[in-house]
């Protein structure tokens, strides 16, 4: 990898590439493209300001750095006045620009700091042809990390307005880009501190984050961050943040908390780690927010900093269940073991915690890292031994999971169970049915007595109240889903009378099995009444009970809508057929005549309805052709 490099000044048409005298491209590197050299015209050139030579010597004028991306390309700049041209004019000057399309040839560093690099000449080359400059570039000291560290840790001031400067820089990077001006008229002074900024800036941002100083207007700057001279002469920066790197003042801007946390972190520990923790925090950010990201970034980056209490385990095991959520699977995978180390120095003590915690095991398992929930699973359990109140709320974040979880080592997970059958044995009985199901998802041994006695109180608790949950019972370990089947079945015969509990409205008693109680019968779910609470619904409107109004041999009266009617008028006009002896006429379908479905005849198809007269035969109806039932045709005649 390496940068192409282009040179351009006033020349000769023999020194000029493509012969034409002038301000022309001077020398460039065989990958510099004609794209390329027409960026660099547009935008990266060095700007003589036309009234600096009025009270100044033309070649004191500041000189200028700038970067900017266009195109998927990455130009870095660098500037000088040189005096007066071949014909004699003035404003003559020398920049030198190095290009890549590949972000990663400023690795290790920010484009800012390539400031430094030591191969800048800004002079013209001895021939029109140049070598791409090889990556890594090699840079000049002050421009290390650790200098920039130095730059404000020594310097009481720049401690001070560290907090302003960083929050000036992220509202430069951020989506409404905020100008930050700085005011110096050293052009190394101010991209030392541009150069400081970006470096607690995203990776990807800082690669496309424009600067450009010195200039006289930042307003006609296409950058993000501008470098100011004061003597170019006054300037309205009313709409900027500014840094004032001359009258050392403190920025108008009000620091972030973010902010804040980012300057104690770089202040307070080694520059490499502070970055790093500061990128990690980066890239976090949108999972965990700007001070959570820093916090736990801190625990993974920064070696020496205190990982006990019930502050750090909150902030790792809130890392742990953000990260998880978000899917970031790699870091986790990177981080989780500093991570849950930290879940071993503080045991949770509250509902809050312990759901925390549960929702951590649970997000964890779900992305198939059952060694980082594992990691925070054994600890959590052994402080639920001490605190069986919470042991509901941290259930009820592991249920749900399709499948147990993998543990590493047989040592670790027995000593889950026992840390759970502790838990089970103290917990309240309203927090079984969570437990039977976080039981399940943890995957550890029960002792059988402790699961029996988990069972029979669980059996009780749902038998007494249905609602708690329709079918939970098929999620619980294995064993005890054999012995509340085993209940279950046991309890709808012998026990059914007292387990059905008091009658609903309309003197029906609840259609249910204690454990699948709550579970829609298959007509209604289709949005139907049952057929058998139909046919009472009809009898209870016309005054009729099963088998009312039935008188022996079929030959009294019949009660239809409280009125005795003779079977005659039932039956309709017509000759009354033979029964035979001790029997009622039946048509072909066992049915009687004049009679519906729900008057068979006993020892017909439909015995068990009851008498429902007037009613036509459900199976004599005419229908595509077939003809209607004999008795019933002879009736309408």
């Amino acid at each position: 990898m390496a940068f192409e490099v282009a040179t351009y000044t006033d020349v000769t048409s023999s020194e000029a590439i493509d012969g034409v005298d002038g301000f022309n491209f001077q020398a460039v590197s065989p990958g510099l493209t004609g794209e390329d050299r027409q960026r660099i015209r547009e935008g990266l050139l060095h700007r003589v300001v036309p009234s600096w030579a009025l009270g100044h010597d033309p070649l004191d004028h500041p000189p200028t750095c700038a970067f900017t991306v266009e195109g998927g390309r990455s130009y870095l700049a660098l500037g000088r006045s040189t005096g007066t041209t071949n014909s004699g004019r003035p404003g003559n000057q020398v920049t030198q620009v190095i290009a890549a399309s590949d972000p990663d040839d400023f690795v290790p560093y920010r484009p800012a700091q390539l400031y430094g690099a030591r191969r800048w000449e800004l002079e013209k080359a001895p021939g029109p042809e140049l070598d791409p400059w090889v990556t890594p570039l090699e840079i000049r000291p002050e421009f290390e990390a650790d200098a920039l560290r130095s730059l404000v840790v020594d310097d009481e001031w720049a401690t001070r307005v560290l907090p302003h400067f960083l929050t000036m820089v992220d509202e430069a990077a951020g989506p409404e880009p905020v100008k930050a001006v700085l005011l110096h008229t050293d052009l190394d002074t101010v991209m030392r501190w541009i150069a400081l900024g970006t470096l607690f800036v995203d990776p990807e941002r800082a690669q496309t984050l424009r600067f450009r100083a010195l200039v006289d207007d930042p307003w006609r700057a296409d950058a993000a961050l501008v470098g100011v001279s004061p003597e170019f002469g006054p300037v309205d920066l009313d709409s900027a943040n500014v840094l004032d790197l001359v009258g050392r003042t403190v920025p108008g801007i009000e620091p972030s908390g973010a902010a804040q946390a980012r300057a104690e972190l770089f202040l307070g520990h080694d520059a490499a780690d502070a970055l790093s923790a500061v990128e990690t925090a980066r890239r976090w950010e949108p999972a965990l927010g700007p001070v959570a990201s820093l916090d736990a970034a801190r625990i993974v980056a920064v070696p020496g900093v205190d990982t006990g209490g019930a502050r750090a385990w909150r902030t790792a095991v809130s890392a742990i269940d953000g990260l998880a959520g978000a899917g970031q699977e790699d870091d986790l995978a990177l981080y989780g073991e500093e991570l849950g180390d930290v879940a071993v120095t503080h045991g949770p003590t509250t509902d809050e915690e312990f759901t925390l915690a549960g929702r951590a095991v649970h997000s964890t398992h779900a992305l198939g890292l059952d060694e980082v929930a594992c990691g925070v699973l054994v600890p959590v359990l052994e402080a639920l031994t001490a605190a069986p109140e919470c042991a509901g709320a941290f259930a009820r974040e592991l249920s749900g999971a399709e499948k147990p979880l993998e543990w590493g080592s047989e040592e670790e997970r027995s000593a889950a169970g026992a840390f759970l059958d502790n838990v089970f044995g103290s917990a309240p009985g309203d927090a079984l049915p969570d437990l039977m199901e976080a039981a399940r998802s943890i995957g550890a041994p029960l002792s059988q007595a402790r699961l029996d006695e988990a069972v029979d109180e669980l059996a009780k608790l749902w038998a007494g109240d249905p609602e708690l949950g329709r079918d939970r019972w098929k999620r619980g370990p294995p064993p005890a889903r054999r012995r509340l089947r085993g209940r279950r079945t046991r309890d709808r015969g012998r026990r059914a009378p007292r387990r059905l509990g008091p009658p609903r409205a309309g003197g029906r008693r609840p259609r249910t099995a204690w454990l699948g109680a709550g579970r829609p019968h298959r007509s209604t779910a289709r949005g139907r009444t049952p057929r058998r609470g139909r046919l009472r619904a009809v009898r209870a409107r016309r005054g009729m009970a099963v088998g009312h109004g039935r008188r022996p041999g079929g030959t009294g009266p019949r009660a239809v809508g409280g009125l005795d009617l003779p079977p005659r008028v039932l039956r309709g006009p017509g000759p009354e057929p033979d029964r035979g002896p001790g029997r009622y006429p039946q048509d072909r379908h066992g049915h009687r005549p004049g009679h519906g479905r729900l008057g068979a005849a006993p020892g017909g198809p439909h015995e068990r309805a009851g008498p429902l007269a007037g009613g036509p035969c459900s199976r004599s109806r005419p229908r595509q052709g077939r003809p209607r039932c004999r008795a019933r045709a002879g009736a309408g005649r």
